[in-house]
């Protein structure tokens, strides 16, 4: 945090709440990080922008690999100093059986954010 503070390192935090559907979702968990990250940089936001305007301002939604696309785009930049991204009660996601359920599609995105070997960024999870 004093990191943070100090705009030496950015942070992003996501609590994956079992009593609010909205807190469980991989959708939501991502565009919670972008525009986390966006608002700590200018850099960042430039990403955030561009994504906006390729959705016509907004009025067209993009599509989750789309928000993982511009998130992997953020991560890159590697001028931007050190990323923390938190994600905190990831074992309440729901965990059923049969279509990929939350829990499964953050983890994709945790092992995908991992595979980049990005030196930049570090990453806390709860693992199930």
């Amino acid at each position: 945090m004093a990191l943070q503070e100090a705009e030496s390192a950015r942070l992003a935090y996501f609590y994956c709440d079992f009593r609010d559907e909205d807190k469980q979702s991989y959708r939501n968990l991502v565009l919670s990080i972008l525009s986390q990250l966006a608002a700590q940089s200018s850099s960042y936001c430039d990403i955030l922008s561009r994504l906006y305007s390729t959705h016509d301002h907004g009025r067209r939604k993009p599509s989750d690999a789309v928000l993982t696309q511009y998130l992997k785009k953020m991560l890159s930049l590697t001028t931007q100093g050190p990323v923390y991204l938190i994600i905190d009660a990831l074992d309440e996601c729901p965990n059923h059986t049969g279509m990929p359920t939350s829990r499964e599609e953050v983890l994709d995105l945790i092992q995908d954010l991992v595979d980049l070997d990005l030196p930049n960024v570090h990453m806390c999870h709860e693992s199930p």
